[in-house]
């Protein structure tokens, strides 16, 4: 039953990476604020992702 939501939470984390992933290699050049709420989004999200992980792989 929990496997679903473990591969929810990897694919979302997965997801999320991408924009970070972006303005980390791109973080020369100036960035809209647009883009910088999405990429503080992204991260909330993943953050949440991880801890939402986390709770369920601990729960034995």
């Amino acid at each position: 039953m929990r496997k679903p939501l473990v591969y929810f939470f990897l694919l979302l984390m997965f997801l999320t990476l991408l924009p970070i992933a972006y303005d980390w290699v791109a973080s020369v050049e100036p960035t809209s604020p647009r883009f910088d709420r999405l990429v503080a989004f992204a991260q909330n999200l993943f953050v949440g992702s991880l801890v939402g992980l986390l709770a369920l792989l601990s729960d034995k």
